[in-house]
């Protein structure tokens, strides 16, 4: 937020979320191995797997538009 007109803003704010998404996930994946919970177990699966390609196909996309706006200058 302190600096939102810089180019990597966007890059560490995908990877600050990247974060909140693993923590989310290792607790429905530990909440499901603590309660012997199957669907905590498959939610937590499910969850990290989907977030983790969309926020990785998200941060190519940013990288790549980063390396072309670097490139033009």
């Amino acid at each position: 937020m302190r600096r939102a007109d810089d180019p990597a803003s966007s890059l560490r704010a995908v990877r600050g979320i990247r974060g909140v998404v693993i923590g989310v996930a290792a607790w429905a994946l530990a909440a499901g191995l603590l309660l012997a919970q199957v669907w905590l177990l498959v939610f937590g699966a499910v969850f990290l797997a989907e977030e983790l390609y969309e926020t990785g196909v998200l941060l190519l996309v940013l990288t790549m538009a980063d390396d072309a706006t670097s490139g033009a200058r």
